[in-house]
């Protein structure tokens, strides 16, 4: 399974704002600061053009809209494609922050909804996990292994919706 770079590059970004600001004074200039300057300078130019650009980027769990919508591409780097590492699921770094190491008794169940495109690829999708100090950290994972998975035999299908279920680490007993 894999995890791209844009979520760590976006992930670097630190807003001068936060949701719960914007949300109740959308006319505020909301500005981020990121270690890639690239990424900084476009959503800053983004944010600028509309208020909806600003609840775009809190209000979405799926980086790649806000890497299209943005033009973010062109900020990946000498390769323009996605350099992929692995799609780390409840061992991601900020979800063991949030929430500590995941423990023998560890569940999780969340889902994606997406549409199918017609080379079997998951597109338009996004995904839905149960409230708690990791909900959206957990969902951007879920978007992370469904990015990985084809469906060839369902080529063009919409609304689908895939289960998708964390559970204890592998070095748990089986009882």
């Amino acid at each position: 399974m894999f995890k791209d770079n844009i979520y760590d590059m976006l992930e670097q970004c630190r807003p001068n704002y936060s949701r719960i600001e914007v949300t109740e004074n959308p006319d505020l200039s909301l500005k981020v600061e990121c270690e890639n300057k690239c990424i900084e300078t476009k959503l800053n130019s983004w944010f600028a053009e509309s208020v909806e650009n600003k609840e775009i980027y809190f209000g979405v769990s799926n980086v790649y809209v806000i890497e299209r919508a943005a033009g973010l591409r062109s900020c990946r780097g000498e390769s323009r494609g996605p350099e992929r590492s692995t799609c780390l699921a409840q061992w991601s770094p900020d979800i063991v922050a949030k929430i500590g190491e995941p423990g023998c008794e560890f569940k999780m169940d969340c889902e994606a909804s997406f549409d199918i495109d017609n080379e079997g690829n998951p597109i338009n999708a996004s995904a839905a996990c149960p409230d708690g100090p990791a909900k959206e950290e957990f969902e951007r994972e879920t978007l992370c292994l469904l990015g990985n998975m084809s469906y060839l035999s369902h080529r063009g299908r919409t609304n689908v919706t895939q289960p998708f279920e964390l559970t204890e680490p592998d070095s748990c007993a089986v009882s």
